[in-house]
């Protein structure tokens, strides 16, 4: 059921040892895909406890000085701020400017696009000033506004400003998915679909999607075949496989106080399913606690998940990006390092190893099982 999935911590699909029609013999290729096309990124650069970490080196001062450096430690990264302001054309040019070729943003759609309420002051002054917003502007740039309160005419001006935005990244053949995020209150429904299908239409068509339905009501059993099929209709559209803690996503809070006393947490249902094959998209959350590094179950899991024959077998023939939310200190980035890691050992593994060997001589375990435990213990020790 999908309770028992959700504290679990499963996906939604069968796991990949179940995939019937997954090849019984991997090639070398298909193993070093999986390590391959993966490819790590963090959601932002700017925190203030990474800038705090050994991560930057002390003269990376600007936002711009860190991005450089992040860049050349990692390959993609989520733009987590035009969440709430869309960035200038010329901020978008700037960042274009200093990371290298191949290196990818992911860019987040301007939260008001998904129904959430946004201060009159976040919206561009060129908006504000339109002759159609003089009595919305009238309230103070404290109120709060939602796109159903602007008038037609400066919704359409937002989006073309937010295209404004993406097209340095376009030109410079930088830009990856725009990531569209729908919170746990948007349940399954038509009227919601007909909200997304208004995005979709909205965006440039030649844009990808990285669709994050937080609401794991899409993924119950019922409602799981109709939701991927309406989103594989909708054309250039990834669903986001999220990985977050119950606690952590219905609590409205930014200071997280953890889960109620007395209750468990509990990992919600990871709906992992390839909805269009040019890319898929995982979002890893965690906003409580200074400790927020996967255990080595989790990252076990997490192998699994992106065994080659499984992605396969599902279509995705592009890469699998994999986004990290556990925003404190740098471990972010140590999360990606030593999931990068456990995925060349798993490759390496299935090369290595004859088929259906599973345990390693004299060593207790399985190579992945060992160097799941000692990257633990490194952690630890770290």
């Amino acid at each position: 059921s999908t309770r028992a999935m959700e504290r679990s911590g499963g996906t939604s699909t069968p796991p990949p040892t179940a995939d019937a029609s997954a090849p019984s013999d991997a090639t070398a290729s298909d193993s070093w895909w999986a390590a391959a096309s993966v490819v790590h990124g963090t959601c932002g650069w700017t925190d203030e406890s990474l800038a705090r970490s050994s991560f930057f080196p002390p003269a990376a001062k600007t936002s711009l000085e860190r991005l450089r450096h992040y860049a050349t430690r990692m390959p993609c990264v989520e733009v987590d701020t035009s969440t709430y302001a869309i960035p200038s054309a010329e901020s978008t040019a700037r960042w274009a400017s200093v990371v290298p070729d191949g290196f990818v943003f992911h860019v987040k759609l301007f939260g008001l696009f998904c129904g959430v309420g946004v201060p009159l002051n976040a919206l561009p002054r060129t908006v504000r000033e339109m002759p159609c917003m003089a009595a919305i502007v009238a309230r103070g740039n404290a109120a709060r506004v939602g796109v159903d309160d602007l008038p037609g005419a400066a919704v359409d001006a937002l989006w073309a400003r937010f295209h404004e935005a993406l097209q340095p990244l376009r030109d410079a053949g930088k830009l990856g998915a725009i990531v569209v995020q729908f919170q746990n209150s948007f349940w399954p429904g038509s009227a919601n679909r007909r909200i997304v299908e208004g995005v979709r239409r909205r965006l440039d068509g030649a844009l990808q999607i990285a669709l994050e339905l937080r609401c794991r009501g899409w993924f119950a059993e019922a409602e799981l075949p109709g939701t991927l099929a309406w989103m594989r209709s909708l054309g250039r559209t990834s669903l986001v496989a999220a990985d977050d803690l119950k606690h952590e996503t219905l609590q409205p809070d930014r200071a997280q106080t953890g889960p109620p006393a007395g209750s468990e947490v509990e990992r919600l249902l990871i709906a992992l399913h390839v909805t269009d094959a040019r890319c898929m998209y995982v979002r890893v959350h965690r906003r409580q606690g200074e400790h927020r590094l996967l255990s080595a179950a989790e990252l076990r899991e997490w192998v699994e998940r992106l065994r080659p024959a499984s992605l396969r077998a599902q279509g995705c023939r592009g890469p699998v990006w994999f986004l990290w939310g556990n925003a404190h200190s740098d471990q972010p980035i140590r999360s990606a390092n030593t999931l990068a890691a456990l995925l060349r050992v798993g490759a390496q593994v299935a090369m290595q190893q004859p088929q259906g060997a599973t345990a390693a001589a004299g060593s207790g375990g399985t190579p992945l099982e060992n160097s799941l435990t000692a990257w633990q213990r490194r952690l630890r020790e770290a």
